[in-house]
């Protein structure tokens, strides 16, 4: 079951997640068009409103960025373009068949669409063959309550879909963050200018690969984890080692950093080293087949007492 896959913004948001933007383009011709923006607003501590808020910055400025990409590259002239609403969205791999989690977007894609009562900016959609397979997948994910907000019926709308990948945002590294401390030392030095320099039209990137994107993505990461090395700071090294499985492509980087990080182990206080085992842990019940964990971790050059207390955490996790 999906974390209350789509809701309004309530500032109670920590976890990266998509964000879907709708536009209404004007064109020349006096046509209009929708468009659909994808953006990941990268994961923020809830108690931290300037960490929230540079999540929020970074979705918005990644958003204007496609746009404005978008339309520096159209066939036709737009005359103007407004955003009309956003919907939320958590993957859990329940829908790798849509369109919408796919790596690049596409110029023509049919979504139903509504939104909360009293609250039109407030979208939920998705891709369906037919509406009642819409409002099924909607009452999937939602608390009965907040359907009964739900506008009915549901809008079919055709629109244009753009994703991060389609113009180039990966070279550039605030926008590859999935959290946002793993920029915080970045973000300091724009304090005067904000995110306003990055806001600009990005080249096209039809080609780019989804291991072109995920390397992107774990270069920045791998700073962030260099810093906490040097830094000694283990316990939050355990942490975000275990956000690497959350990349497609970030398997082996995490079998790689789990290996440095408990041949250091031995530093920290005992009770680091627990808070250590059971962050380690909780990254591993994404794995399926406990025989999988358990060959990987022996493999690793470490004191096999480390590996026994992570096996012993992880069976303690899953009962």
């Amino acid at each position: 079951m999906l974390r209350a896959t789509h809701i309004r913004i309530l500032g109670a948001m920590g976890v990266p997640h998509f964000r879907y933007t709708v536009y209404r383009i004007r064109l020349e011709s006096t046509l209009e068009q929708h468009w659909l923006v994808r953006t990941l607003r990268p994961g923020a501590p809830n108690p931290s409103e300037p960490a929230c808020q540079l999540a929020e910055d970074l979705a918005n400025a990644k958003a204007e960025v496609i746009v404005q990409s978008a339309v520096a590259t159209a066939d036709e002239r737009i005359i103007e373009w407004q955003s009309v609403g956003r919907a939320f969205h958590f993957q859990d791999g329940k829908d790798d068949s849509s369109p919408l989690v796919k790596l690049h977007g596409t110029d023509a894609v049919s979504v139903w669409i509504t939104h909360e009562r009293g609250h039109p900016s407030s979208l939920f959609l998705w891709t369906a063959t037919n509406e009642s397979m819409f409002w099924s997948w909607i009452d999937d994910r939602i608390s009965d309550s907040l359907a009964e907000e739900l506008m009915r019926p549901a809008t079919r709308l055709t629109v244009r879909f753009f994703t991060e990948a389609d113009f180039a945002l990966h070279e550039e590294p605030m926008f590859m963050a999935r959290e946002v401390e793993w920029i915080a030392e970045h973000a300091r030095r724009l304090t005067d200018t904000g995110l306003e320099p990055l806001i600009a039209a990005r080249r096209p990137s039809p080609t780019l690969t989804a291991e072109e994107f995920d390397a992107s993505v774990l270069r920045v990461q791998g700073t962030y984890l260099e810093q906490l090395l040097q830094k000694e700071q283990y316990r939050s090294l355990a942490f975000s080692i275990s956000e690497l499985l959350d990349i497609r492509s970030g398997e082996e980087t995490f079998w790689r950093w789990l290996g440095l990080l408990l041949s250091q182990i031995d530093k920290p206080s005992s009770d680091d080293r627990q808070d250590i085992y059971w962050a380690v842990a909780s990254g591993l019940t994404q794995f399926a087949k406990q025989g999988e964990v358990e060959s990987r971790l022996r493999s690793l050059p470490v004191d096999p007492s480390h590996c026994r207390m992570i096996l012993e955490e992880l069976r303690r996790q899953r009962t």
